[in-house]
């Protein structure tokens, strides 16, 4: 399965863009900084699925 981030930030998007799309603030201004963050969130939260998957299987079994 494949799983993306999206964020926009006012800082690189183009000014006119910005507005229509109604971003009025900067979230960040470190492009790789924000993939390595929103890639390990991602990751933690998968892991977390497995694991809370395992223990609901695990609990069911007889």
């Amino acid at each position: 399965d494949d799983l993306s981030f999206e964020s926009f930030s006012s800082e690189i998007v183009d000014e006119n863009l910005s507005k229509k799309t109604a971003i009025w603030r900067n979230l960040w201004t470190d492009n790789m900084a924000l993939a390595k963050h929103a890639r390990a969130f991602i990751g933690l939260g998968m892991e977390t699925a497995r694991r809370k998957a395992e223990l609901v299987s695990a609990r069911h079994k007889p």
